[in-house]
Parts: C-alpha cells; sequence; structure tokens
C-alpha cells in the first residue's frame, strides 16, 4: 500500500529476505545494480552487461584470493531490487565486517530492504567474529547518512574526493562491549 507520497510503510510488505549471490551472472546483475542505482547511463546494455560481467569475473577471483566476502540482493522476480556487499576485514587485533555497495533502487525504496541485507551482513559478520560493522556513505546520499546515525553508526572519518564529492565514514559496534573511556582530566569541567 503506497501512501500519497510515495511511501511504502515496510509492514506493508512481507519481509524480504536477502539472498546470497555466488554466480557469475547473479554478481554481474548485483554490479549492474549498483551502477544504475548511482546514475549510470542506460545507453547500451549488452555493452555494459558486459562490462559487469568482467567485474563479477574480478569479484569472484577477489572472493577466493583475499579477504571473505558475501554478495546479497533481494529480487523482484528476476531483477535485483537491493545488493550490498560485505567484506571481513582485520582492523588491529580485531576484525571488521566492511558494509559496501548498498543500493535499493528508486522504487522500492523506504520498505526496509538496505535494513534487512544490513541484518544479514551483521549476523554473518558476527559468525566471522567481527566486532564492528564499518560503512560508508556518500556525501550526496543525505537519507543514507541519516539512516545510519539512527541506526547506530558513529562518523570516523571523512574523505574529500574534490570540493563537491566525498563519503563519510562510520562504524557501529556489533559484539562485545565498548572499551573503557579514559576519565577526563580534572581539569575538564
Amino acid at each position: 500500500m503506497l501512501t500519497e507520497n510515495g511511501y511504502r510503510p515496510p509492514e506493508a510488505e512481507p519481509k524480504s529476505i536477502p539472498a546470497e549471490l555466488t554466480t557469475i551472472e547473479e554478481l554481474t546483475d548485483f554490479w549492474l545494480t549498483v551502477w544504475r542505482n548511482n546514475g549510470m547511463p542506460n545507453k547500451d546494455p549488452a555493452r555494459e552487461r558486459q562490462v559487469a560481467a568482467v567485474q563479477a569475473k574480478q569479484t569472484m577471483a577477489e572472493m577466493v584470493g583475499g579477504n571473505p566476502a558475501y554478495f546479497y540482493g533481494i529480487k523482484d522476480g528476476q531483477s535485483l531490487k537491493a545488493v550490498g556487499k560485505l567484506e571481513i576485514r582485520s582492523v588491529g587485533p580485531e576484525k571488521h565486517g566492511y558494509q559496501s555497495s548498498l543500493a535499493v533502487m528508486e522504487k522500492y525504496r523506504g520498505q526496509g530492504l538496505a535494513q534487512a541485507i544490513t541484518e544479514t551482513q551483521v549476523a554473518k559478520a558476527r559468525e566471522h567474529e567481527c566486532t564492528h560493522l564499518d560503512a560508508d556513505v556518500f556525501s550526496r546520499n543525505a537519507v543514507g547518512l541519516v539512516t545510519k546515525f539512527n541506526d547506530g553508526f558513529a562518523l570516523t572519518g571523512l574523505t574529500l574526493y574534490d570540493e563537491t564529492a566525498g563519503k563519510f565514514e562510520l562504524s557501529k559496534r556489533i559484539s562485545g562491549q565498548e572499551p573503557e573511556k579514559p576519565a577526563a582530566p580534572e581539569w575538564i569541567e
């Protein structure tokens, strides 16, 4: 059920369960979804599919040779309506899950799909004994940034690409306890 402004309350739809994407075809669709969500023009679909297939093959090679990586998607029939990537990284003595390429196609926003993918990623990160989930949000994505803050993420950094674009770096503790903060010096009241 849509409201007059097009918002679909999450409770109006059955909860979508993200599926792990593991085949070249699924990863090709993953990259096409990310690129289209970021405004890539759809001028030559056959060429775009070729480029995405090359990216999918590179992704498969990285999955075998590097940090564990997991790709998730929620489908609407044959097409992906939401996607997200999770990498497991070592950060000092801890392991962190790193969320990237989280994208929800415009007509499916407001249905809780990004949250469903994030919950699946948190569960997988915990399986790997990660203490934090880290994420990036592009500076032009104000809604994504507010959503992350509301979900308990804290700002840990900012990278500027130029005077008009950048990304916010965020982190959220997902297991264990926060380390104790040192007491403030007496002269700070």
